[in-house]
Order: C-alpha cells, then structure tokens, then sequence
C-alpha cells in the first residue's frame, strides 16, 4: 500500500480538521521533507493549518529554501525559529520525537514547544488498516 492509499484509508482529511481545531492559531512547523509530506502537501488541504515552516535535517538553513512554499529549515533552525507546535510527519517518529525534545531542543527558546504526531492512528484506525490489507490477499 502506497502513502496516498493509506491516507485514504485513515481519513486524512478528517484528521487534517481536528489539526486545525486543535491548534487553531498555533505557529506550526512540519518536521519532514519525505515521501508522506510530498504526497500530504500534493493532496491534501492544509491551508487551515498556520504552518509557517518545513524542517527536514536535509535542510542547511539557507534563506533561500523552500517546500512547497514554506521556508525549508535546518534542525538546528528549530532551536529558535518562531513556532508553537512542531508536527512530525516521518515513518520513524519515535526516534525524531525523542531527538527533538530530549536532545535538540533541551534547554534552548523552543525547549517548550508542543512536539506532537501529524498523523496520529487509533487502534481502530490500524485494525482498520490491516483487515483491509488481509483482505486483499
């Protein structure tokens, strides 16, 4: 199953609008330049986010980058770029979740900012996911 597939699958749209509400006039920061922001950015509507930036650790910081519109940042940008809210959207979120809070983070401007899920799954939503897939076989 490809990305786009299974944002069906997992009602991106309706999650995109409880994003909205939940940080509605938050300052938010996508951390993830990958394949899932490329598809998010190409198929969705995330103009009722107030994103303000897309941080990737490909990024150097230039003033020149951009994704899809939106200043492309350094990591290290993220230690005193002007956000509420950083959103991860990467397969390995875990790992990037506990870097940002407990290692880049630490003890810098943002050390208090919100780092949250941008697609955060239910049970439901993977018991979901996965009957689909055995079905299929």
């Amino acid at each position: 199953m490809d990305y786009l597939q299974f944002y069906h699958k997992i009602n991106l749209t309706k999650k995109i609008k409880t994003l909205e509400k939940k940080y509605k006039n938050k300052r938010i920061v996508i951390y993830g330049a990958g394949i899932m922001a490329r598809i998010l950015f190409q198929n969705y509507d995330v103009s009722g986010l107030n994103i303000v930036g897309v941080a990737d650790r490909k990024y150097t910081g230039r003033q020149d980058e951009k994704f899809f519109g939106y200043p492309a940042l350094s990591s290290e940008q993220l230690k005193t770029f002007d956000c509420d809210v950083i959103l991860v959207l990467v397969k390995d979120f875990i790992k990037i979740i506990k870097s940002l809070k407990y290692e880049l983070l630490l003890n810098t401007k943002n050390e208090n900012v919100v780092v949250d899920l941008f697609i955060n799954l239910s049970l439901l939503d993977c018991l979901e996911v996965l009957i689909s897939e055995k079905n299929k076989v």
